[in-house]
């Protein structure tokens, strides 16, 4: 039976196992809150164990990649599988359990460098071969918890990289110059608003688009951004990894396609003191959705999606990213880099975000080119222009009329849009 013990903010479970000699081995496992601890005392009160000595090593290896680890490693889950399926089984085949140990490893390792690349036709890269290593070694970890193992070979291994040059990084690191020239010459409002968030909350890109209208607020003290959700696109098998009661929606128009953004709830919340700059900002962004876009801004809609219908995606932030950069004519600069350069200090000993939003107590939209309102009165005389010219004279009112009715009336826009998504989809 299995045990909790309380360990100043962490618990700990101990239970025993059988080895395959026969011995009893402790085994003990540290977790967060008690909540996890008690649904793997649960878990492991009512199992029976079905593997042993003589089982095979890839249904261990099967068993490891469906452990609730990978719910909060689903990227991880994703390479696992694909290294498993790929490289692995056809090395693994038939081996048991009790057939790996260190002369074993050892020839497995070697089998798999030599293994040529799916994709390039060449040898597997230092990256691929550690992966295939690291999934080797969790699976004997797992199998010497489940007490059908006793040591585990791969740990002794070293994977070492033939190349001698350092790869030219694809992007460059921010700097706080680069990173005002690309704040004021970005011309995507979203795009610009998710900047501000990471920079200011040190949040990464999935948590940030996971956002709703509710997650900011003042309080006391001041105000506050809540993260307990997140948006990320997964390979449709991963999705199923998630819990159920954990999903909030799926995004897909191409029902064919093997990806689909999910929106999710995370296992941990977090509570993040934002300035008062980003408040404002974000209370204006809130507004524009709402009286110039006509966007959904009920509390639990998302905080930045596209014609107020699809997610704002990675991929759309992506390219907005290098159009911006391209304009500005500089090199590559990933969102990822504005999050770690968040956190770095600037020569006084405050933190850059600190500088910034003491100089910047405005950050709002009132920057160059086009507003939102300027854009949608020009983008309509053009549709109408457009329409008065294909058009016969006695069609032409009809046209106008219709122009209007968009104009006017946000409801039937949003169904107009939701149709041309739908017939785009059906091509």
């Amino acid at each position: 039976m299995a045990v909790i013990l309380k360990l100043g903010k962490k618990y700990q479970i101990t239970y025993e196992v059988v080895t395959p000699t026969k011995e009893i081995k402790s085994i003990k496992e540290i977790f967060d809150n008690y909540e996890d601890a008690a649904k793997r005392k649960e878990l492991l009160d009512g199992e029976t164990c079905m593997f042993s000595p003589d089982s095979l090593f890839v249904d261990v290896m099967k068993d490891w990649l469906n452990d609730p680890y990978f719910v909060e490693h689903i990227h991880k889950h994703r390479e696992a599988t694909k290294n498993f399926e790929t490289y692995l089984l056809i090395h693994l085949g038939t081996t048991h359990v009790s057939e790996i140990n260190v002369d074993y490893a050892q020839s497995l390792i070697e089998k798999i460098g030599a293994t040529q690349s799916v994709r390039s036709k060449k040898g597997l890269s230092t990256k691929t071969i550690r992966s295939c290593k690291l999934l080797l070694s969790e699976t004997c970890d797992h199998a010497i918890q489940l007490g059908i193992m006793d040591s585990n070979p791969f740990i002794s291994i070293h994977i070492t990289n033939p190349s001698t040059h350092k790869k030219e990084k694809k992007s460059v690191d921010w700097t706080y110059e680069t990173m005002l020239q690309i704040f004021e010459g970005c011309k995507e409002e979203k795009l610009y608003v998710i900047m501000q968030i990471i920079f200011a909350t040190g949040l990464n890109v999935f948590d940030v688009v996971g956002l709703s209208w509710s997650d900011f607020y003042k309080g006391k003290g001041g105000a506050y951004i809540r993260s307990n959700k997140s948006l990320r696109r997964l390979a449709r098998s991963s999705v199923g990894l998630i819990p159920k009661q954990q999903i909030i929606q799926e995004y897909s128009n191409e029902p064919s396609t093997r990806t689909v953004n999910v929106h999710y709830y995370k296992e941990k919340q977090e509570l993040i003191h934002i300035p008062d700059a980003l408040y404002e900002l974000l209370s204006q962004w809130k507004k524009r959705c709402n009286s110039i876009y006509h966007f959904d801004t009920n509390p639990e809609s998302l905080m930045f999606t596209t014609h107020g219908i699809a997610p704002y995606d990675d991929r759309l932030m992506l390219k907005h990213m290098r159009l911006t950069t391209d304009k500005l004519k500089l090199p590559r600069h990933t969102l990822m880099g504005l999050k770690a350069f968040s956190n770095k200090v600037y020569v006084d000993g405050r933190s850059y975000r600190d500088v910034y939003y003491y100089e910047h107590s405005n950050i709002s939209f009132d920057y160059s080119g086009l507003t939102a309102k300027e854009k949608a009165v020009k983008i309509n005389k053009e549709f109408t222009k457009s329409m008065k010219k294909e058009l016969p004279d006695k069609d032409k009112k009809d046209a106008v009329d219709l122009v209007k009715q968009l104009s006017e009336d946000k409801n039937i826009r949003k169904k107009l849009l939701m149709k041309l998504l739908e017939i785009e989809s059906g091509e």
